[in-house]
């Protein structure tokens, strides 16, 4: 069984590679992306609040997708861990 942790990293490793060569905003939306294809709960809400709290964390472009990656990659996790993919066999 796999660590929270270990999850975590793995999320955001498949994440880097997945937007590699993005800068700005197409860069905030691939890792969008890409959580999209998890079991992330709400992947473009967690974009759009974070974009409108930009301000107050004063982010660059980079920050800013560092900070929003690590945000989605949490979010996942506890959604992995308290909902297992392999529980909704049957239903």
């Amino acid at each position: 069984m796999m660590t929270d942790k270990s999850i975590y990293n793995r999320h955001i490793r498949k994440c880097r590679g997945y937007v590699k060569g993005l800068i700005g905003w197409e860069r905030a939306t691939g890792i969008r992306d890409y959580f999209n294809k998890t079991i992330h709960p709400h992947p473009s809400f967690t974009l759009h609040q974070m974009a409108g709290e930009r301000c107050y964390w004063g982010d660059s472009d980079r920050n800013f997708s560092y900070r929003l990656m690590c945000e989605m990659a949490s979010l996942t996790v506890v959604n992995e861990v308290n909902f297992p993919p392999n529980d909704n066999k049957g239903l």
